[in-house]
């Protein structure tokens, strides 16, 4: 399944090779892959877009409870 920053289906937690992953912008589990922004996020002034990398290995995303971040 392929799960995007910007679908609307709620907080997610994405892992690889079992690994917990931050700044995920999209994640393809079917496919092994993981789009992330390492921290701190970077800008390439020539391109005016944000440094990205890509990540392959065994994918996990888990879907997490939104009222389990507000208490």
């Amino acid at each position: 399944m392929f799960h995007s920053a910007k679908d609307d289906k709620g907080y997610r937690e994405v892992f690889v090779n079992g690994n917990p992953i931050s700044n995920v912008l999209w994640a393809n589990e079917e496919r092994g892959l993981v789009c992330f922004a390492p921290f701190p996020v970077q800008i390439n002034k020539r391109k005016g877009e944000i440094y990205t990398r890509l990540l392959r290995g065994s994918v996990k995303v888990e879907f997490v409870n939104a009222t389990s971040h507000l208490s």
